[in-house]
């Protein structure tokens, strides 16, 4: 676990940036479950987890077998791992390669509204990629950042009492054939991206994670 650098505003807002590095999907889960009550306790300021997960599908409230194209004990013959979740949105893929952003925030903080929180999310990850010359943008076929009609960045999210979990996963250099097995955020007809495809020189996981903490900060400290 390697702690990264901290933010603080006038308003003493406090966020501490922690990277994970690689780790198992329920072990993650579990730290953040952790975090989130001690954050309603008031014992830890708000906190953003950087981590990648092994090979691992997860399914959230949106929960649709027709969503997964082969039987699960195939997947699993395959080195995948299937985890049902409580996180908003459907199922997508985590495996090495893709960054993946757990913020654990007190909204009461910020705003106390979700749309806001989904819609910041969103515009950092665009700000991100505007950074490495990818134009990413909001699609009304749903929540997360596309690249024209691909999706470059998944979005689920749970708010307990104001403070929230779960996250994003960005695409990075990961292979992205295990979303072939599925479809990929419940959402037909369209394909997914990442760095690697749209701007390969600037595809690395860690100079992407540094991005993002800058972007993160200007985002929620601002406003």
């Amino acid at each position: 676990m390697t702690f990264l650098n901290s933010m603080t505003t006038k308003f003493d807002r406090k966020i501490i940036f922690v990277d994970l590095g690689l780790i198992e999907y329920a072990d993650a889960l579990e730290l953040q479950r952790e975090t989130l009550k001690k954050r309603l306790e008031g014992s830890v300021p708000d906190t953003v987890y950087f981590c990648e997960h092994p090979k691992v599908f997860t399914v959230g409230s949106e929960r649709d077998d027709a969503n997964v194209l082969f039987p699960r004990e195939h997947l699993e013959s395959l080195g995948y791992e299937f985890f049902e979740t409580d996180r908003g949105g459907a199922i997508t893929l985590h495996e090495p390669g893709q960054m993946v952003v757990y913020p654990i925030l007190a909204l009461e903080n910020y705003r106390k509204d979700l749309h806001w929180y989904l819609r910041s999310l969103e515009q950092t990850v665009i700000k991100v990629l505007a950074r490495v010359g990818i134009f990413g943008n909001r699609d009304e076929a749903g929540t997360g950042v596309w690249s024209q009609m691909n999706k470059i960045c998944a979005i689920g999210v749970k708010c307990s009492r104001w403070i929230t979990m779960h996250g994003i996963a960005l695409n990075v250099t990961n292979s992205m054939e295990g979303f072939n097995l599925i479809v990929p955020c419940g959402i037909q007809g369209r394909g997914v991206t990442s760095v690697q495809k749209l701007a390969p020189g600037r595809a690395d996981v860690e100079s992407i994670k540094e991005l993002f903490r800058e972007e993160f900060t200007r985002v929620f400290l601002s406003s």
